[in-house]
């Protein structure tokens, strides 16, 4: 059966995203097995460069083999034992997936509530947390669904103030936007391959602090999820290195390379190259006459929520971008399905002549695609 090739995209998406040229060609270097000497000074190399995106001196920094959602499941089934409670502040839809992970991990979940597109203050937190007093708090940092960027300090130093693990879902951030994991007080922090470091999806960078560790170590019970036990993948990746599970090789390739490609170019500089397009994807926005769904100071800079324009056809207007443009944009979720684009900026795509593509074919299809049928 002869194979097919895939169209080319520009993936102004939330993830996957645009992966850099020179990861793909990383990925085509020979395949080594599991426990091949060299695959150690790759996972060792990945370790040291997450380190540096995340903003952590920890030496519990490693990639598990999975997408970030394996990463969330990680967190969640190593740190929230069953009938512990865990606390949750939910503002989209990351956020109830990690209320979901818990209840079915058996955690007590207490949840605090915002409007997708709001951010928690530590007034809020602060009362949340003395009220409920759990063991374990969480939150997203970069909320996908929404667009919204939550202070973490805002949260972690309130959970701190009774003892809690703090846990911060980190997909949308990492490699794109500091984190700075040590300075906020993060305990646990997980992301993915396929967004801010510019590769295909298959591994979920993670980080433990040592408290975090002391804690991991401390516990009475397995992990309910073989697969995903930390202290089994300690000692595989970071001390005896014992076989746990089959190692995607191919993928730690491109992740080695695609943290290569960014502390190449300047984390400081990556960093203030995405902040930069932000702004000018904003400008851009505005000028056409649209709105952010998020007010300023709050939005995620790398996944900007613009609202839908009334009567416009949503589900069109991405449809002829990608069948007229060969441009992907995805819709909204939960209560912003319809209502806004979720437009990711990252990685090869920040660029001024990239944001020149976008909006030449943006404003084409906005005046092209008829109104939606009431």
């Amino acid at each position: 059966m002869a194979s097919s090739y895939p169209p080319e995209r520009f993936l102004f998406s939330p993830g996957p995203t645009q992966v850099e040229p020179r990861v793909y060609q990383a990925m085509t270097r020979p395949m080594v097995g599991y426990l091949d000497p060299y695959l150690f000074q790759v996972f060792e190399e990945v370790s040291r460069g997450l380190r540096v995106v995340f903003g952590t001196t920890n030496q519990f920094t490693l990639a598990v083999s999975g997408t970030g959602s394996a990463g969330m499941e990680a967190a969640i089934s190593n740190f929230c034992d069953p009938g512990a409670k865990l606390a949750v502040f939910v503002a989209g839809f990351f956020g109830e997936r990690i209320c979901e992970m818990g209840r079915r991990h058996g955690a007590q979940v207490v949840r605090l509530d915002k409007p997708w597109g709001e951010v928690f203050s530590e007034d809020e937190a602060r009362a949340f947390l003395e009220r409920e007093r759990p063991a374990v708090v969480a939150f997203v940092h970069a909320e996908t669904s929404a667009g919204t960027l939550q202070p973490p300090r805002a949260i972690t130093r309130p959970a701190r103030e009774i003892g809690a693990i703090t846990i911060g879902d980190c997909v949308t951030s990492l490699g794109t936007i500091p984190i700075n994991v040590d300075d906020n007080d993060i305990d646990v922090a997980f992301s993915c391959s396929q967004k801010g470091l510019s590769c295909p999806p298959g591994l979920s960078p993670f980080t433990v602090s040592p408290r975090g560790v002391e804690w991991l170590k401390a516990r009475k019970i397995d992990n309910p999820v073989w697969y995903l036990d930390l202290k089994r993948l300690m000692e595989y990746f970071l001390v005896s290195r014992r076989y746990h599970h089959t190692a995607p090789v191919s993928m730690f390739y491109a992740v080695q390379e695609g943290l290569a490609a960014i502390l190449d170019e300047g984390v400081e500089q990556r960093f203030a190259r995405h902040l930069a397009a932000h702004h000018s994807f904003v400008r851009r926005i505005e000028a056409l006459g649209l709105q952010m769904h998020v007010a300023p100071g709050h939005r995620l800079t790398t996944l900007n929520t613009v609202r839908v324009p009334e009567g416009l056809d949503d589900a069109k207007t991405r449809q002829r971008l990608l069948d007229e443009y060969s441009i992907d944009i995805a819709r909204g979720l939960g209560p912003l399905a319809g209502k806004v684009f979720r437009i990711g900026v990252m990685g090869p795509l920040a660029t001024e002549d990239h944001l020149d593509r976008f909006f030449d074919a943006f404003a084409a299809c906005l005046a092209a695609v008829p109104a939606a049928t009431m």
